[in-house]
């Protein structure tokens, strides 16, 4: 399967907005790594994986939209996982995430957790460093005249 992968502006909190385009099928699928807001364009499959088409033989596509409540990046050696939430962050998810990163294959360091504050209207570090922004990550890069964004 081929894609292309760009980045954009996040337009909930200015963050780096990957977008991983598969031009075969014509899905996309779009995440920030700081909020947590995702938006993907996928083809319908049923139970078995398989394409479901409509009535004219088209494929079936959806969208799929979450509001960014945050995401939670686990880091171990060689490689880090970033989630996002579908629900604010409560002292539960808190806690749990803080148990999980006691392990000893966790790379502390290299983790974070952050939350979306609906009344700021901005994106805060519940524990580790904050995913820079687009503008800082992106564009001061094209000025040193890098290609490469390396946004966790």
């Amino acid at each position: 399967m081929g894609s292309v992968i760009s980045y954009e502006k996040c337009s909930q909190c200015g963050g780096v907005y990957s977008i991983d385009y598969y031009y075969r099928t014509g899905e996309e699928y779009r995440f920030c790594q700081r909020c947590g807001k995702v938006h993907n364009h996928a083809i319908v499959r049923d139970e078995n994986s398989n394409y479901c088409y409509d009535e004219d033989g088209k494929l079936k596509f959806e969208d799929v939209i979450s509001q960014g409540y945050g995401c939670m990046a686990l880091a171990s050696k060689g490689f880090k996982t970033v989630y996002h939430l579908e629900k604010p962050v409560d002292e539960e998810t808190k806690k749990e995430y803080l148990e999980i990163i006691e392990k000893d294959e966790i790379d502390k360091d290299n983790c974070y957790l952050t939350m979306w504050d609906e009344e700021k209207k901005e994106v805060v570090a519940v524990f580790g460093t904050l995913p820079g922004t687009y503008d800082v990550l992106y564009c001061e890069n094209q000025e040193e005249g890098e290609e490469h964004v390396d946004n966790g």
